[in-house]
């Protein structure tokens, strides 16, 4: 007979294959991913949910975690090994219409700014953006009366996610604009309600 826990930890592995497929097929197509991105993190966050309902809030997490992790590598592994392989004239072929498509003065400098500006949204502002938000939800569970340790181990969970999160959509998303509205938005919120809660 299966008991709750039985059914949480196969709901848990469920959502998480379902959520890693999301995200990998937003990663991949990159153009209208937007729902199987969101699709997807909401998909990971509830196979987490169900995995404490499993192991517990310290080792059902934990589980999700590695869960998500060895996934992750299963499909990108299995990518690898189906892809088809491309021919050397193909590849000589790619590097030249890429350096004579960069040989434009004003394109080139163009590119290298979106580049930059890609790689601090995604990297150091989404980090900066992840731990504002990780405070926030420190600072809510601190004032209702969560216990310390396990809001100090939540936070240290909901970091990681958090970044990983907002360097997804960084990287994922075609218009510049929607990145930085994406990644510094979420920042400022939780930065402005830090500064609202004193």
């Amino acid at each position: 007979m299966l008991t709750a826990p039985m059914l949480a930890g196969l709901g848990g592995t469920a959502a998480t294959v379902g959520g890693v497929f999301l995200v990998r097929r937003a990663w991949k197509t990159q153009r209208d991913s937007a729902s199987a991105l969101v699709g997807g993190w909401g998909l990971l966050l509830t196979s987490l949910f169900l995995w404490a309902v499993f192991g517990g809030p310290d080792r059902g997490v934990a589980f999700g975690i590695i869960a998500v992790l060895l996934c992750a590598l299963a499909m990108l592994g299995t990518a690898m090994l189906t892809a088809p392989q491309r021919s050397g004239a193909r590849i000589s072929q790619e590097r030249r219409m890429n350096k004579e498509a960069a040989t434009t003065p004003a394109v080139s400098w163009l590119q290298g700014l979106r580049k930059v500006s890609v790689f601090l949204l995604a990297g150091p502002v989404a980090g900066l953006s992840a731990l504002a938000f990780t405070t926030t939800i420190f600072t809510l569970n601190n004032t209702n009366g969560v216990e310390i340790t396990g809001n100090a181990t939540a936070a240290f969970f909901i970091f990681p996610l958090a970044w990983a999160a907002l360097t997804a959509a960084a990287v994922i998303d075609p218009k510049l604009w929607r990145k930085a509205l994406g990644v510094i938005g979420a920042g400022a919120i939780s930065a402005a309600f830090l500064a609202f809660a004193r």
